[in-house]
């Protein structure tokens, strides 16, 4: 909750998707990886959450944080994912929502 509020000043409220996975330190990250993890951090565990936005809500981005962002459907979002463990994550909320 803390990081969506920096990040875009909006007040949500979260729920695990008891859903996790593994980053793995990569040859071509090495650089930026020591500098977000340290040197002796090979793998990173990710937690997966669901966010309930009031629909009110108009996130406010930094643009050192981000670029931009837009609410999108489902299939819209798993398109744009660049990650098969976020496109995983969002196949298990999906489900959760029914």
């Amino acid at each position: 909750m803390r990081e969506v509020r920096e990040e875009t000043g909006v007040e949500v409220e979260v729920e695990s998707l008891d859903f996790r996975y593994d980053l793995y330190r990569s040859e071509e990250a090495t650089a930026l990886w020591t500098k977000l993890y340290g040197p002796d951090v090979d793998v990173v565990p990710e937690e997966c959450f669901a966010a309930v936005v009031p629909p009110e809500s108009e996130p406010e981005i930094t643009p050192l944080e981000h670029d931009a962002f837009r609410w999108c459907s489902f299939e819209e979002a798993d398109k744009l994912l660049e990650w098969d463990d976020n496109r995983a994550a969002l196949r298990v909320l999906r489900e959760r929502l029914g």
